[in-house]
């Protein structure tokens, strides 16, 4: 048991001196631990935006989640939970988002071009 904990040690010491990065299960695994997505775990600067609404995703706590619980880096938590879809078609979608576009620069009919 000591070695296998010296080994993680000194694997953990590798990634955090950007020596190497974890395999992609083992970020699966700590994304769903820490309750981070992977983005966030390595420090990426890449701009995550939801795949249905256009939502940038700029903090972990409004990304949609699987029905296992890990982060689907994807979609927002508005669109996407717990493994299912929020919305069942477009129609849907665009009367959420729309109301939520319409101010005193943007209209109801430019918000609906806009998301089309």
């Amino acid at each position: 048991m000591v070695s296998y904990d010296c080994g993680r040690k000194q694997a953990v010491s590798r990634w955090e001196n950007g020596e190497t990065v974890p395999n992609t299960e083992t970020l699966k695994l700590l994304s769903k631990e820490l309750d981070v997505s992977i983005n966030t775990l390595l420090g990426s600067s890449r701009q995550l935006v939801c795949q249905c609404c256009g939502m940038p995703l700029e903090d972990d706590s409004i990304i949609g989640r699987n029905n296992d619980g890990t982060l689907n880096e994807d979609y927002s938590k508005w669109c996407y939970a717990d493994g299912t879809y929020t919305y069942h078609n477009m129609d849907e979608l665009l009367d959420i988002c729309v109301k939520n576009m319409v101010n005193e620069n943007f209209t109801e009919e430019q918000a609906r071009s806009y998301m089309k």
